[in-house]
């Protein structure tokens, strides 16, 4: 199984408010896990993050607001990054439901400001008896730049397009590890599916604050070698790249180039930094990579 690599942009959304004297903004906000009976809403600030909070609702004009238990599952560490998840529990199955958010609710009003973001929690149905089913327990090593200290304080989505419609999240701990409940990739009739080899595995690391001043502010970390469960039969999520096809489409091509050309001069002690982009393995990103690259054209 392959892990193809999901470039994520910065998507600086309307609805920039006054929080502590600076300016914040929700610069990316995910829906993930979801089952029928809950979900998980993951969200980027461009500040520390100082109160997060959620508020539900059981139509898109926002009229009725539902009574719904939550929980702020991300950490203070997570919310000096800007970075912040909450989780809701005891939700009906099948059912839409309407939200928006905050990244201080004592201050800032809450995102989106204009339109409700929603999503509809998924049947309810048993998972197929036997077989491997998605994984139960995926670990994932998230390491800086220099592959020596963990990222701890960064979330991780984990996508899966054959087996789910909506990502996984987890977060990064001090050991520089990442668990991936697979059990939550669910499709709508919320049956688990099984992962097929040759399928796209998705692997997006949202840094936040962790790296101010990158290029890039959510910058992805590309998985390209194998992963395997703590207990159980030993899976091998991906399979290896060639050093020279770094967007891991199985082609040498002019975005393989631009690849490097985005972390040009990059060493380890940058964010913009991958391993995967220097090629040469020299342990700076310059125009010898992108000769490597070029040679294979």
């Amino acid at each position: 199984m392959s892990i193809r690599k999901w470039v994520q942009y910065v998507i600086v959304l309307p609805g920039m408010v006054l929080s502590g004297g600076v300016m914040a903004e929700i610069t990316e906000y995910h829906v993930t896990d979801v089952t029928p009976s809950s979900f998980t809403v993951v969200f980027a600030s461009s500040v520390a993050v100082v109160a997060p909070d959620i508020k539900i609702y059981a139509d898109d004009q926002g009229s009725t607001e539902l009574s719904i238990p939550f929980d702020i599952i991300s950490t203070p560490l997570h919310h000096q990054n800007g970075l912040s998840a909450i989780r809701l529990n005891s939700l009906s199955s099948s059912s839409t439901y309407y939200f928006h958010f905050s990244d201080d609710s004592g201050a800032a009003p809450y995102f989106p400001s204009s339109e409700f973001a929603s999503v509809t929690t998924f049947a309810l149905a048993e998972a197929a008896p036997g077989g491997l089913v998605s994984n139960d327990l995926i670990k994932l090593d998230i390491y800086r730049p220099t592959q020596i200290s963990s990222l701890a304080g960064a979330i991780v989505l984990l996508s899966a397009p054959s087996a789910s419609l909506y990502p996984v999240s987890s977060f990064v701990a001090v050991n520089g590890y990442a668990y991936v409940d697979a059990n939550n990739l669910l499709n709508s009739d919320a049956a688990i599916h099984l992962m097929q080899g040759g399928n796209n595995i998705e692997v997006n690391v949202y840094r936040g604050l962790l790296c101010a001043g990158a290029v890039d502010h959510l910058q992805v970390f590309y998985r390209k070698y194998g992963d395997d469960s703590l207990e159980g039969a030993q899976v091998n999520l991906a399979g290896q790249c060639n050093a020279i096809d770094t967007v891991c489409d199985d082609q040498t091509n002019v975005l393989d180039v631009q690849f490097v050309l985005n972390a040009l001069n990059a060493t380890p002690a940058e964010c913009r930094f991958t391993t995967e982009l220097d090629v040469v393995q020299d342990e700076q990103i310059n125009v010898l990579d992108v000769q490597q690259i070029l040679n294979f054209f």
